[in-house]
């Protein structure tokens, strides 16, 4: 059995044991707290990083977007004018052709006004103008159109006005002759006709 001193030094050691482990307790709580506040700051400071780098890697895909689009955008207009270049490379291809052939024509048809005043040449009428046809049945095949203003106004921007006349039979401002047939090509005007153009009937 112990004796009284002993149970008294038993129980300050048994004290001062519990006395420790509250005092243990007391230190170790508020270094949890903390360790608990840092790793929370630390995840807050690591989700602000993360929205920043999203937020820079949002205005970079909108920038490359819109750069896609401009260059997209470009190479449809670079495409589309290549396309044209061609179209009216095919549709004009024949113009210094045509244009070459043009005084023969008109030398043609020159011939052929000064061979109807003749009965004489009625065959040789003939052949001229199955020529003149045939030639132009050909420009027609490739767009090539004559212009024919006779007893329509005058256009400035197909008719080439080389004199003015009084006439009883045109109104003013109306193609009364045509000197020399004009020409177009596929829209484009080749060559104007030049012609004669009414200044309305004669004042006494």
């Amino acid at each position: 059995m112990a004796n009284p001193t002993e149970k008294n030094e038993n129980k300050q050691a048994s004290d001062a044991a519990a006395e420790g482990q509250n005092c243990a307790g007391a230190e170790s709580k508020p270094q949890a707290e903390c360790a608990g506040e840092c790793e929370s700051k630390k995840e807050i400071s690591e989700i602000d990083s993360l929205k920043a780098e999203l937020e820079k890697s949002k205005a970079e895909a909108a920038k490359n977007y819109d750069s896609y689009l401009r260059a997209a955008a470009n190479l449809d207009t670079f495409r589309r004018r290549v396309q044209r270049d061609m179209d009216d490379l095919r549709k004009f291809a024949v113009q210094p052709l045509v244009e070459e052939l043009l005084p023969s024509i008109d030398n043609l048809e020159l011939a052929l006004s000064h061979a109807r005043q003749n009965a004489e040449f009625k065959d040789m009428v003939s052949g001229i103008e199955m020529v003149v046809a045939q030639i132009k049945k050909v420009f027609g095949n490739f767009g090539v159109e004559e212009i024919v203003p006779l007893g329509k106004d005058f256009d400035p921007n197909f008719h080439e006005c080389v004199a003015q006349q009084p006439s009883g039979e045109y109104a003013e401002n109306k193609v009364m002759s045509i000197m020399r047939a004009g020409y177009t090509l596929n829209g484009r005007l080749i060559r104007p006709a030049s012609v004669i153009v009414s200044s309305g009937a004669k004042k006494d």
